[in-house]
């Protein structure tokens, strides 16, 4: 019987037992993965970020779309915002 196995038949209730058994195998899990090259790290962890959220792709953004994100920063960094006249301004004319 493996060191693991032991472990679970001493535990107190089938929950516990399973997410200690799951926290050690995730933690031998992440100390392999920390022995591979940074690329291959980077996609283990892309592949463990998108099973645990399977519906974040849906989400990603574009390239453009990230690129305007940091024009958009940029811009507030370099204070070019609109003042509250200039968006009420706009809500007027467009509409709530």
């Amino acid at each position: 019987m493996s060191k693991d196995t032991q472990r679970l038949v001493l535990c107190i209730s089938d929950v516990a037992c399973y997410i200690f058994y799951m926290i050690k195998l995730l933690e031998q899990a992440i100390a392999g993965l920390e022995r591979l090259p940074p690329r291959e790290q980077e996609l283990a962890a892309e592949f463990l970020l998108a099973f645990a959220n399977p519906e974040a792709h849906y989400y990603q953004l574009s390239d453009a779309q990230v690129a305007e994100v940091e024009s958009a920063k940029r811009e507030i960094r370099e204070g070019k915002i609109a003042t509250d006249a200039e968006i009420d301004d706009v809500w007027r004319r467009f509409g709530r």
